[in-house]
């Protein structure tokens, strides 16, 4: 199954298999997900960690909301809140680039993001929006 849901990444120029722990090829498996939805999240999974700041940025404290801190501690950056608001905001990029990129279909009218968390360590974010404006 991980070989079924291996795609081409056209930023890497090489095919991309499911990361390991990953748990889409166990879902597919098991009939959880569809073979179609295993693969989009292994899509959306390598976009998140390969094209954007996600993995510099989750256990940033900018993700923690008042009172979340322990002891407080302003740095304490263990909160599974806090990492999860950012993988669901990088998830979106993610997947959003991956769109531009051909890997998934359009999103529904209106869900499409307007703008991009861009860094400068990270420029396929904004290379791939400008290439989706110059069309």
């Amino acid at each position: 199954m991980r070989k079924r849901l291996a795609f081409f990444c056209p930023g890497r120029g090489a095919e991309v298999k499911p990361q390991r722990g990953s748990n889409a090829p166990e879902s597919a498996v098991c009939g959880r997900l569809t073979p179609e939805e295993a693969r989009r999240l292994v899509v959306i999974a390598h976009y998140r960690h390969a094209y954007t700041a996600y993995e510099d940025d989750m256990y940033s404290s900018g993700w923690l909301r008042e009172g979340e801190c322990r002891d407080g501690d302003d740095y304490y950056y263990d909160c599974a809140a806090a990492s999860e608001r950012a993988r669901r905001h990088y998830t979106k990029i993610a997947a959003e680039l991956a769109r531009l990129d051909g890997l998934l279909p359009p999103a529904a009218a209106g869900t499409a993001l307007q703008g991009f968390h861009h860094r400068e360590k990270f420029p396929v974010e904004s290379s791939l929006r400008e290439n989706a404006e110059a069309t």
